[in-house]
């Protein structure tokens, strides 16, 4: 094998059977990942550290926005743990049907809309609508983008209308 070859074959041998939704309704729902380096889920063990952190200020309830969604891992945790709706912003339209079969597989597709497009896209088309409780935001995502989103772009697009 190749260098890049034996990295994704060794990444995916790691990663792949590992993901799943560690608490809740779905528990130990296995979640499928795309194949190759274009999305990277965040470790089970992270996952519960950040979850613990966020139910140490009460049950998680309300809506969850997640940008750059990927697989869905985060949104569908939320969703098992008791969040009310999720919406996936992911750009790839494969990925897209990816986060749309782990939502059937987990049955918590009622409960998340998927967005095929930019976040950069979604976020102006939701100006002054804001109704998210939770908002993840993948950070290797930023990093490897070209365009970010702006601070101000998502607080104008997240705002409630009597915000000013």
């Amino acid at each position: 094998m190749e260098g890049n070859a034996l990295l994704t074959a060794l990444w995916r041998a790691h990663w792949y059977g590992t993901m799943r939704v560690i608490t809740g309704r779905a528990k130990g729902h296995r979640l499928k990942a795309p194949k190759g380096l274009s999305t990277r889920p965040m470790l089970d063990r992270v996952k519960e550290s950040l979850f613990s952190v966020l139910e140490g200020y009460g049950r998680i309830r309300g809506q969850v926005l997640d940008l750059y969604a990927g697989t869905g891992s985060i949104g569908i945790e939320f969703l098992s743990r008791g969040a009310q709706g999720a919406d996936f912003v992911e750009q790839s339209a494969h990925v897209c049907s990816i986060i749309k079969a782990n939502l059937v597989h987990t049955h918590l597709v009622e409960y998340g809309h998927i967005y095929t497009m930019p976040v950069e896209r979604f976020l102006l088309s939701r100006r002054g609508r804001g109704c998210y409780d939770y908002i993840m935001m993948d950070p290797l995502t930023l990093i490897r983008q070209s365009s970010r989103p702006s601070v101000s772009l998502l607080q104008q697009a997240l705002a409630g209308s009597g915000a000013s």
